[in-house]
């Protein structure tokens, strides 16, 4: 038995990039179920593959969701940054002539004039449930008033937009900006130093870490109980746009279920069906959906791609064009890397990018953006199949060697 340690850490780039991709593509898609999926033509299925490619291709021009994911971006990689330092990003420093100078004097000045771009997505923060890192800059933000305020020229002395809430300011008379910049990072270090952040970072890490552990344990029994060679399917399930944001969490569960119940009634399709890991979502543009990957036995099924497509019409069918989805199988080459499509027992590589990319996006709880409609779903967001028992019997043909991705 081989033991394969990974590593279960994306950075703040590649989380949020994974972000827009998984959120951006599903705007005004509409896939019309008109036959039996297993009737579908080759050319058929490339046919709706190319709507999708148009669709995305037109979603380039509107990057008002980019912009609003690279700005969150950009706040975690300020708050993570005031946190790891003792640093300021200005300080006044005398010459030989004895005189002040304003100097920055670490990275966090990079982010001073970035700052007042943040904050022009600030009616965000009582809407979405954001990571800790992210809520911890609002926190700050708002107790210091600082969406009056102008960060145009750290020498200068504090600007306030509206003069009628100046009496709200008594105590930046005469600061300058830069001061009032070193301030706001001072209350940042101040509160992810107490119990309370502290407690809320350990809760979330806690979290994924047992999710990730969950979903490695059920991908290595599946393989070593079920299948030697799996077929891996990443599909997003979703709503036209028009419906999106006003379908509940009821109505998209109870959606979901009738897509798992019905797979008795349809064999063809669901043949070789072995477990699934599904995490459900929010954004602002497609509202709730969910992100599946779905297992199937190797050896009954080897068309990926086709199967997966199926699969999704399947759901725009069960939701009576509802639904929309999107074939994540069909666009590898969008994804760096990609652990999905067949994977064998033994290929370690296949299985490692599998892990370290798909499932630990999926089991990520820190890097989260999502509404308040989803708080009471708690853990249920995250939802595998059942835990496949133990193979017993030592009949039949010796099975290749048994590799364990190491919890």
């Amino acid at each position: 038995m081989h033991n394969i340690s990974i590593s279960t850490d994306l950075t703040i780039d590649q989380m949020y990039d994974r972000m827009y991709l998984d959120s951006s593509y599903m705007q005004d898609m509409v896939f019309l179920y008109d036959s039996d999926p297993s009737g579908k033509t080759q050319a058929q299925m490339d046919a709706t593959n190319q709507q999708v490619q148009n669709e995305l291709r037109m979603l380039e021009v509107d990057n008002a969701y980019r912009d609003f994911l690279s700005n969150l971006k950009d706040i975690e990689k300020f708050i993570t940054q005031v946190v790891a330092s003792d640093q300021y990003g200005f300080v006044l420093t005398e010459n030989k002539y004895h005189k002040l100078n304003l100097k920055k004097v670490s990275p966090l000045g990079d982010y001073f004039h970035m700052v007042f771009k943040f904050t022009q997505h600030s009616e965000y923060s009582i809407n979405f449930k954001y990571n800790a890192y992210v809520q911890l800059f609002f926190d700050c933000w708002l107790k210091l008033n600082l969406g009056w305020v102008v960060f145009n020229n750290p020498s200068d002395l504090v600007l306030v937009q509206d003069k009628d809430k100046f009496e709200l300011f008594d105590f930046v008379q005469g600061m300058k900006q830069f001061e009032l910049f070193n301030s706001f990072i001072d209350s940042i270090r101040i509160e992810s130093k107490t119990v309370e952040f502290k407690s809320k970072i350990s809760r979330t890490k806690e979290q994924s870490y047992k999710r990730y552990r969950r979903a490695k344990l059920y991908i290595n029994a599946l393989f070593n109980n079920r299948s030697t060679r799996m077929l891996v399917l990443r599909l997003d399930f979703a709503y036209q746009e028009k419906i999106a944001k006003s379908t509940s969490v009821t109505q998209a569960k109870k959606d979901l279920n009738h897509f798992f119940n019905n797979k008795r009634g349809n064999r063809t399709l669901f043949n070789g069906w072995l477990g699934y890991i599904r995490k459900m979502e929010w954004s602002p543009q497609k509202g709730i959906h969910f992100h599946m990957v779905i297992f199937f036995h190797g050896s009954l099924r080897e068309k990926g791609n086709y199967l997966a497509q199926s699969l999704g019409e399947y759901w725009t069918k069960i939701t009576g064009n509802r639904g929309i989805y999107w074939n994540c199988n069909n666009s590898k080459h969008k994804y760096k890397r990609y652990g999905i499509g067949m994977i064998e027992i033994d290929d370690v590589s296949k299985r490692k990018i599998l892990l370290d990319d798909v499932v630990n996006y999926l089991t990520k709880t820190e890097q989260q953006l999502r509404s308040h409609v989803l708080e009471a779903e708690n853990d249920r967001l995250f939802v595998m199949g059942v835990m496949p028992r133990e193979r017993i019997s030592q009949v039949g043909r010796p099975r290749r060697c048994v590799i364990t991705m190491a919890a």
